[in-house]
């Protein structure tokens, strides 16, 4: 389960640097895990922004997180008016110090979320697969019970 830290979702005012309150992500038989994350804000841009949370047991079970950034509506974090910086920031950097979790880039999130987008493709295709092969035995046992049934009324 992911946890995400501060608020949903944040306000910035525009041009002000979005700095990460934090995440974790916990699992009852791995305890913490790592949380890579994707986003692209802009924040010399007014709108609203999302970043996506994505944590992966050692069975492959994945857990998916959204948090919103709001920029120039409404006024800095959380309403704090921290004073705004004029520079474009690509975060990647470790998320909390104390439990050694870090946020990836973009990329290599990205690259995450198609690997799993792969995955599930592949596991729709086996279990179309697996419909068809039920569907098949299903007519088959169907056509031999009419027989039979066909044979004893003879």
């Amino acid at each position: 389960m992911i946890h995400l830290k501060g608020a949903n979702p944040l306000h910035l005012a525009k041009g002000e640097v979005f700095v990460e309150p934090g995440v974790t992500a916990e699992d009852k038989e791995d305890g913490k895990l790592n949380v890579t994350s994707s986003e692209n804000i802009d924040i010399y841009k007014e709108g609203r922004y999302s970043i996506m949370y994505i944590a992966t047991d050692s069975q492959g079970n994945s857990a998916v997180d959204t948090r919103f950034v709001d920029v120039g509506q409404g006024g800095g974090v959380n309403g704090e008016g921290r004073s705004s910086r004029r520079e474009q920031v690509n975060y990647s950097q470790e998320l909390s110090e104390d439990n050694g979790e870090e946020m990836v880039d973009s990329r290599e999130a990205e690259e995450l979320l198609e690997e799993r987008e792969l995955e599930i493709a592949e596991w729709e295709k086996e279990l179309e697969l697996r419909e068809q092969e039920i569907n098949d035995r299903e007519k088959n046992l169907q056509s031999s019970m009419q027989l039979q049934e066909e044979m004893y009324e003879r």
